[in-house]
């Protein structure tokens, strides 16, 4: 080998091992060379520009009547309704307006002790609820399904009126119910 190779290769060494070194036995060593900063930048975000938005407040100022806004819709929210005639059963549903007099749901139905999961859609006009809660076992093709068809009235935090159920192991009942909002 030459000897301008090997004092390369030695000036190298060195190098490394000076890098390296640590000042004392037992103590970890630091490195020399700066280190990276790895954090990531925050995302900078804006809305596209389609000239959209420019339409759309200048609608919003000539509206004189503004649309409510749905979180304050008296509908959203959790209920708890009983049966007056089915004593032994009840409905815990999570209610939600999806659109101007569109209303979806989920939530249990209590039933002789046994809790079934259920789905609720309908629809509203005013103070008027319809609204039809199925359980779970009806799309999948039991015949142990359960569906209650129930048209109501809001009254303060109250929903009153009648109710039809349905089943697969039962005739259909029909009679009065009270909804509660927790």
């Amino acid at each position: 080998m030459r000897p301008a190779n090997i004092l390369l290769v030695a000036l190298l060494l060195a190098c490394l091992f000076q890098a390296a070194e640590a000042i004392e036995e037992g103590v970890i060593a630091v490195p020399s060379m700066p280190v990276p900063n790895m954090d990531m930048p925050s995302p900078r975000v804006t809305a596209p520009s389609t000239g959209l938005a420019d339409q759309k407040t200048n609608v919003e100022k000539n509206n004189s009547s503004p649309e409510p806004d749905e979180a304050d819709d008296p509908i959203n929210g959790k209920w708890t309704i009983r049966f007056e005639s089915l004593l032994d059963r009840s409905l815990d549903l999570t209610l939600w307006s999806s659109g101007k007099n569109k209303i979806m749901g989920f939530g249990t139905l209590t039933k002789g002790g046994a809790e079934i999961s259920v789905t609720a859609s309908g629809s509203k006009k005013d103070r008027e609820i319809s609204l039809v809660v199925k359980s779970a076992q009806a799309e999948l093709g039991s015949p142990n399904y359960s569906q209650y068809d129930l048209d109501m009235l809001l009254e303060n935090s109250t929903l009153r009126g009648s109710y039809t159920s349905s089943s697969g192991d039962e005739v259909s009942v029909a009679g009065n119910v009270t909804a509660i909002k927790r």
